[in-house]
């Protein structure tokens, strides 16, 4: 999670800084490209980084829907359901 998050960061940082070079020169022709650029690295690399953060979200959720909806009738139920206690036993 720190490399994405710093990978972002990075991007962050020389974006604004490709901004802060053409806020002081707009004119100048490199600069322009520079902006463009860092422009297109930002948006490629931040695209990355966001699909990396929604699978790394959603790896946990997957597998706990996949125990908890119920399957064919003839499908056991997983064997940790078994020793989950939901309240006391009615047994005699």
């Amino acid at each position: 999670m720190s490399l994405l998050f710093g990978n972002l960061t990075q991007q962050f940082v020389s974006f604004g800084s490709a901004e802060v070079a053409y806020s002081m020169d707009p004119n100048n022709a490199t600069v322009v490209q520079q902006l463009q650029a860092a422009a297109a690295d930002f948006r490629s690399s931040s695209a990355v980084d966001a699909s990396y953060l929604v699978y790394i979200g959603t790896s946990p959720f997957l597998p706990s829907i996949y125990i908890l909806i119920p399957g064919k009738e003839s499908d056991p139920l997983p064997a940790h359901f078994a020793t989950w206690s939901f309240g006391p036993t009615l047994a005699k």
